[in-house]
């Protein structure tokens, strides 16, 4: 006697495989296309639109203006957008004043420091330097 089971519904299988399937590359999808800045791009990316926005009129268009990296939390860095003096620029080459404080995120969004709130705010282009 031959006791084989045969399930009813034989589709069964292939359908609950595609679906783990697709379970998985759901959950892993946001891991693959999630961005994570190095210091440099980070920074990079602040002085392109700092000067693309002639946020700093006087900076010459970025060439008297350096960039600190201050902090790295997580996914987002703190960065500190000083005068730069000396080497053609005007000022005392001894000193290098904070015009600007940022915070710019993994996924490329820039935070200012807004010194009054005491707190990082989304960044627009319209906001005068807060000197600090």
């Amino acid at each position: 006697m031959n006791h084989a089971r045969t399930s009813s519904m034989p589709h069964a299988q292939p359908l609950i495989t595609a679906m783990a399937i697709a379970v998985v590359v759901a959950l892993a999808l946001p891991a693959c296309t999630k961005r994570e800045l190095s210091e440099d791009q980070a920074v990079d990316l602040l002085a392109k639109k700092v000067n693309a926005d002639g946020l700093y009129p006087a900076s010459r268009q970025g060439e008297c203006l350096s960039f600190a990296v201050e902090q790295r939390l997580d996914e987002r860095f703190e960065i500190a957008v000083r005068e730069k003096h000396g080497e053609g620029c005007p000022g005392d080459p001894g000193t290098g004043p904070v015009l600007d404080r940022f915070e710019v995120q993994g996924d490329g969004k820039l935070r200012r420091y807004d010194p009054i709130a005491g707190a990082y705010v989304d960044y627009t282009a319209a906001q005068p330097a807060s000197g600090g």
